[in-house]
């Protein structure tokens, strides 16, 4: 029984950290390459999120998985399953630790998905994701399920302002 409860424990720290590395390093650094594999985190998500105030049409359609077309979603959808895939050797030497990955990919896509085709959701249960995408800090917050990572690395802004119905700055035009 402990052996399962330390193990769902590393498997929730470990997920947690795969998030923030994959969405940092992959999803922001390496997709600012222009026309590359992970190019489509910024150029699509983050420019659909912006143009519908925290809403992603393609997160926001319920068909996304029966689309011929490979939106943001489908293709984070798909990136979900091959990181599970890769990590089925830990069913043979730590089940729990593939059982807390395996929730934590499921809980991280439902939050994703609700996050921005909910925008009021997004805001009460997860503001760091709120704040990743519609303040001007694009490079910090990369974390979606929570927020201890991003404060462990130094990474969680936070950006009140980005809460405002109208922003002081545009009341001042």
């Amino acid at each position: 029984m402990l052996t399962a409860a330390l193990g769902l424990a590393f498997g929730y720290v470990y997920a947690t950290a795969l998030e923030w590395v994959v969405h940092n390093l992959v999803y922001h650094q390496l997709g600012r390459k222009l026309g590359g594999a992970w190019n489509f985190h910024l150029k699509e998500h983050h420019r659909d999120t912006r143009r519908g105030r925290g809403v992603d049409p393609a997160f926001a359609e319920r068909r996304w998985l029966l689309s011929s077309a490979l939106t943001a979603h489908s293709r984070e959808a798909l990136g979900l399953v091959v990181v599970l895939l890769l990590h089925t050797p830990l069913l043979l030497v730590a089940p729990a630790v593939f059982a807390a990955l395996a929730g934590m990919a499921a809980y991280y896509h439902y939050c994703h998905w609700k996050s921005h085709a909910d925008t009021e959701w997004c805001k009460r249960r997860l503001p760091w994701h709120w704040e990743h995408h519609m303040s001007p800090h694009l490079d910090a917050n990369y974390c979606l399920t929570s927020d201890w990572f991003d404060r462990l690395m130094g990474t969680r802004v936070r950006s009140p302002e980005c809460f405002e119905e109208e922003p002081a700055r545009r009341r001042a035009a």
